[in-house]
């Protein structure tokens, strides 16, 4: 086991929501929608700075939509369709940092 001092941050916020709506007797709508999005700033290995640490950024959406129309007690009819977006970056934590040597030239 490893003890680190820098220790890892990770920040979640999520959201969800459905909604069903009756027209009326034959015809019914609903749909729902997610969103994700999360950060987490952590260590690959034994880095000693806090600016070598790997940022962590990932979003997800989802988009959902059916409708269902039913004529009568022996035929049914469904239409359904949907949406999802992922994104997924993972960079250095150091890219704001200025690393500059002085070599004389």
């Amino acid at each position: 086991m490893v003890s680190l001092n820098y220790p890892n941050v990770n920040s979640s916020k999520n959201a969800l929501g459905k909604v069903d709506y009756h027209i009326g007797d034959h015809n019914a709508l609903s749909g729902s929608y997610f969103f994700g999005n999360d950060t987490i700033i952590g260590m690959d290995f034994n880095e000693l700075l806090p600016q070598f640490r790997t940022r962590v950024h990932s979003r997800a959406q989802a988009l959902a939509a059916h409708w269902a129309w039913t004529p009568s007690s022996t035929w049914a009819n469904e239409l359904r369709g949907g949406f999802t977006h992922y994104t997924l970056q993972i960079l250095p934590n150091d890219l704001s940092t200025k690393y500059t040597i002085n070599t004389g030239i």
